[in-house]
């Protein structure tokens, strides 16, 4: 804080010390400041109002196919580079009297610079209303060069209107045809690609890995299958060697043990071990043994009685037909399970060939879909085409129209004379402080005690004051005087200019 006051004192320390040049300065950049600005030429404002569709009948139908619209926020820019572009421009100055002096080639290109540096286009993309702007001196002709770049931009929209729909049609129809190549060279491919690899792709829409999985799962249960078929041949056999064809005695430990294993190996098959009936069959197995070990041998479960004895005499055709159908299934099964064996194996010998294909499969299967999918799109586009076509010969949809009519305002709304009176009256007062320090720093001289003791290391006792004789006091008060006058006189020529501009915009 003590810095900034420091400096304050020092400005006006030299203020005091140069007042005429102070005075000086201030009145030169104030006179010829003000001098420019009264003689600054009027400015004129002529504007149109145009309402411009931010989006066509047919930018939804191109959406996605070609590169997404202009962004709204920069419609403006858009329509300024088009409208405002050198061959426009001078083809208006060309054909239309805007009122400029043409003298040659060289002004006629002087002028459309000017003009796409001075016209400003301007507007909001929510409510697509947008503004042409110009400013000139002579108010007639701004209003001109608005209305011919208005009636040019409308008529160039109007015209071009139908010819951007007919190139949409012709575009989407060139999109659909080519998307029809490429959609029927694709589907060649994947039918050759398919046709090559036939004998290793898999079917029903699996995967190699769930199908082999499915082999592995059925050849296992088709070797569980022959187990219990040759079992079954091997008691039938051991019922035939000991007799039994002629006699039977009953039901012996080891058969009924058998039975009850090929019933838990199918529960097994079906559920886990924890099932009930699994648990319970496990249960009667574990009573069998101990009883076998026990006994010591294999006896009898169920003795059988007379009646079946009397039966067992018939029963040998029925055991001999039961064992030529045990032996033939057994060959079947074994047939079965060298099958799937063989599947299994060829399966397994492309495991680093079919992952490969499937992915390759997956690859041309997901380009098809989407050449499909794009296909199919085009197409509905192209139909919503011909049909917008009509609607747009008949009724002009994005037409531009004309919301206000070009007009020049009736008063000049520049230069901002009273802003700029100001503004050269503070920058004159400025520059007299900043010339009276620059020549106070040139010179320099110690005014105050503490600048003496903060440039000299020597103790200061105290300061002397300077006797003025009465006609130098004379002298300085006349200075005063004048000064004073001068000051008011560039005080009362600054009020003036701000009276007679207040009413400047």
């Amino acid at each position: 804080m003590n810095q900034h006051f420091e400096l304050l004192f020092y400005y006006l320390n030299s203020v005091r010390r140069y007042p005429w040049t102070t005075l000086a300065t201030a009145a030169l950049v104030m006179l010829l400041g003000w001098a420019v600005v009264i003689t600054m030429p009027d400015s004129y404002r002529a504007q149109s109002t145009l309402h411009v569709p931010a989006k066509s009948i047919s930018e939804p139908l191109l959406k996605g196919l070609a590169a997404e619209g202009i962004d709204p926020r920069s419609t403006a820019v858009v329509i300024q580079h088009t409208l405002l572009n050198r061959q426009n421009l001078l083809s208006i100055l060309q054909h239309d009297d805007l009122g400029f002096t043409i003298k040659n080639d060289k002004s006629r290109e002087a002028i459309a610079r000017h003009l796409m540096k001075e016209v400003w286009i301007s507007g909001d993309p929510k409510t697509s209303i947008y503004t042409i702007t110009y400013f000139d001196g002579n108010p007639e002709r701004a209003r001109r060069v608005v209305a011919a770049l208005t009636a040019r931009f409308v008529e160039a929209s109007s015209s071009g209107s139908l010819r951007d729909s007919q190139a949409m049609e012709r575009f989407l129809a060139q999109e659909k045809e080519r998307y029809w190549k490429l959609l029927t060279d694709e589907r060649r491919n994947l039918e050759a690609f398919r046709k090559r690899y036939r004998k290793v792709l898999p079917s029903n829409g699996e995967t190699y890995y769930s199908e082999l999985d499915s082999w592995k799962e059925a050849l296992n249960k088709a070797r569980l299958e022959l187990d219990e078929s040759q079992r079954r041949l091997q008691a039938l056999e051991a019922q035939k060697r000991r007799g039994g064809a002629g006699r039977s005695d009953g039901i012996t430990i080891d058969d009924e043990l058998a039975r009850l294993q090929r019933e838990l190996a199918a529960i097994r098959l079906k559920y886990t071990e924890f099932h009930p009936d699994a648990m319970a069959l496990a249960e009667e197995i574990n009573i069998l043994r101990q009883r076998k070990r026990k006994l010591g041998g294999n006896h009898l479960v169920k003795p059988a009685g007379r009646g079946d004895n009397r039966a067992a005499g018939n029963s040998a055709q029925t055991l001999a037909v039961a064992i030529a159908k045990a032996r033939a299934d057994v060959e079947a099964l074994q047939v079965r399970v060298q099958t799937y064996e063989d599947i299994v194996n060829d399966l397994e010998s492309k495991v680093s060939i079919v992952p490969r294909v499937e992915s390759e499969l997956a690859v041309i299967e997901q380009r098809y879909e989407s050449l499909q999918k794009t296909y199919d799109d085009i197409v509905r586009r192209y139909e919503a085409a011909l049909i917008a076509n009509e609607v747009d010969r008949d009724k002009r949809i994005d037409k531009v129209r004309v919301v206000e009519a070009p007009a020049a305002s009736p008063l000049p709304i520049g230069p901002k004379r009273l802003k700029l009176i100001i503004a050269v009256t503070v920058l004159g007062v400025l520059a007299g402080v900043a010339v009276a320090a620059f020549r106070s720093r040139q010179k320099q001289v110690v005014g105050t005690l503490r600048e003496l003791r903060r440039q000299v290391e020597l103790p200061v006792l105290g300061a002397v004051s300077m006797f003025r004789s009465r006609e130098a006091l004379a002298r300085e008060r006349a200075d005063r005087i004048k000064l004073t006058l001068a000051w008011s006189a560039l005080a009362t020529i600054a009020l003036l200019l701000a009276v007679i501009y207040r009413h400047s915009v």
